[in-house]
């Protein structure tokens, strides 16, 4: 799901985003994606989490 929003963010920008696009990458009805997150500012959070974790940080210098 979360590969599906970043993809849709990169294509129509974070505004682009929304429950009912989402939804209908997936193929599923809007509401059902409420089982799995409360909103889209959830949604916004993993993404971040996402993004953050294929990021290759420097080691911090001793």
């Amino acid at each position: 799901m979360l590969e599906q929003a970043i993809d849709l963010a990169d294509e129509n920008g974070i505004d682009g985003l929304t429950m009912r696009s989402l939804a209908a990458a997936l193929g599923v009805k809007p509401m059902s994606l409420y089982h799995h997150v409360p909103n889209k500012s959830a949604i916004l959070d993993g993404i971040v989490d996402v993004v953050f974790g294929e990021m290759d940080l420097p080691s911090p210098r001793r």
